[in-house]
């Protein structure tokens, strides 16, 4: 090494940094359960045969809502010309049973059964400069439908900083209608660890205008985006609503490093054909920052744990229009009936 010398140079170490950017690929695990009640109530998830799913550990929710789109107040309503048949959507209307067998307490069930209670997504990092997403320009990306928030006042940091996706997706941006046009289909290839799909326990028949069956939707996918945020009026930012402490609430402050959570869902199709695709039927969005607050830790210390929470009452329940055929099971010969995908509970959460 002749010709070199090495040099000590001064310098403290920086703590509790209030900035951070993860591994190049994260762990999202999207759980739900059933709430247990004394009294009929409608949106709750369960298992196969009617059977609860067991509560989960809800340590490290962070992120609150800022937005979100389940079709309200009129109802998820499809693109494509597809028909259902009465009998099968009555399926996902409610049911009142009693787990325990005492009559007295009782979970209404509504919507899908599920053969498991939670999926779990890798979200990669992705190269916004050499590799960009496809249609980052054209994204719609939740607002603040919150009526708390009352302006739109939180914006994504694209492409200026990162942002994770689906691992199995190539173009997921593309696919605000369905999921495939992400120029990829749903990953069912590792279900058996929970992986990209929760499946159904019965799979919804898909028809054409003719009465001709076109498929199944058969489960639920996922696509998320994990990102920088930021204030988009810096000078006026909105009340700081993760803010714990005593009161007045501070303003917002515009330096933090904020982190967004938008998640998509689709109802996932089963198909050899081409005419029918996996709608989405909901897009929720979160936001928190990183912080030590009052014995609260940021994100990154000690390492990397993101939660995030449906909104009130935790839980998701996403009205649907399912245009009907006209046959025997149509006694009525009704044109539409409202059932509601369910998932009580609904939580997601970011690990290493």
């Amino acid at each position: 090494m002749n010709g070199f010398k090495g040099e000590l140079l001064a310098g403290n170490c920086l703590n509790q940094v209030d900035a951070g950017s993860a591994f190049p690929s994260v762990s999202l695990h999207v759980l739900f359960y059933t709430r247990e009640i004394t009294q009929p109530v409608d949106f709750q998830t369960g298992l196969c045969g009617n059977k609860m799913i067991l509560p989960h550990d809800a340590a490290g929710k962070n992120a609150i809502p800022y937005g979100s789109d389940t079709g309200l107040p009129n109802g998820v309503t499809f693109r494509q010309k597809v028909k259902f048949d009465l009998a099968d959507v009555a399926k996902w209307l409610p049911v009142v049973t009693a787990p325990y067998g005492i009559p007295a307490y009782t979970v209404t069930y509504t919507g899908p059964r599920f053969t498991m209670p939670s999926t779990y997504i890798r979200l990669t990092k992705r190269d916004q400069v050499n590799d960009p997403f496809l249609a980052a320009g054209n994204v719609y990306w939740q607002d603040a439908t919150d009526t708390t928030w009352g302006n739109d006042w939180l914006g994504n940091l694209m492409p200026g900083g990162w942002c994770y996706s689906n691992r199995h997706v190539a173009e997921p941006m593309m696919a605000d209608s369905f999921f495939e046009d992400s120029l990829s289909d749903v990953n069912r290839s590792n279900t058996g660890i929970h992986e990209d799909f929760t499946p159904f326990c019965e799979a919804l028949p898909v028809y054409n205008e003719a009465g001709g069956l076109e498929g199944t939707f058969d489960g639920l996918a996922w696509i998320a985006f994990w990102n920088l945020g930021a204030a988009k009026n810096p000078v006026k930012p909105p009340d700081d609503m993760v803010y714990i402490g005593p009161p007045p609430v501070p303003k917002l402050d515009p330096k933090r490093q904020i982190l967004v959570l938008e998640v998509w869902i689709y109802l996932a199709k089963n198909s050899s054909g081409k005419f029918l695709k996996s709608p989405r039927v909901a897009a929720l969005r979160y936001w928190t920052y990183t912080r030590i607050i009052g014995g609260i830790t940021t994100p990154w210390d000690p390492y990397l744990f993101f939660g995030a929470g449906a909104s009130v009452g935790g839980s998701v329940a996403v009205p649907i229009k399912f245009p009907l055929l006209q046959n025997s099971n149509n006694p009525e010969q009704l044109t539409e009936q409202v059932a509601y995908l369910s998932l009580s509970n609904l939580k997601f959460f970011i690990g290493a």
